[in-house]
């Protein structure tokens, strides 16, 4: 499993896909990402970290990055994880309720 937090200066000294590329899985093995690349897009966008000419990019940086991957026999599997509208309601409540999370 690979995850991805705020990232390190070391992460912060290369382009934003460098600490995914890194650890992306060798012939014959699996890695399940918890966040990714996707956040580069997202989170970015929320919190207003990097203007729009720069996110907007990341789009097609994201696409051809995974295409060079699945030329080069990476398969990927992507899963949308859905929950109810109660999980739902009572998670963000619980966000709004953590001063440190809104």
């Amino acid at each position: 499993m690979a995850g991805f937090k705020v990232p390190t200066q070391e992460e912060l000294d290369h382009d934003y896909l460098w600490r995914v590329h890194k650890v992306t899985p060798g012939k014959g093995e699996m890695v399940i990402f918890n966040r990714s690349h996707y956040e580069d897009v997202l989170v970015v966008r929320v919190h207003n970290l990097v203007p729009p000419e720069v996110w907007k990019k990341r789009f097609d940086q994201i696409n051809q990055f995974e295409r060079l991957l699945a030329d080069t026999g990476t398969t990927i599997l992507k899963f949308y994880l859905h929950i109810d509208q109660d999980e739902q309601k009572e998670r963000l409540q619980a966000r709004l309720d953590e001063l440190t999370k809104r």
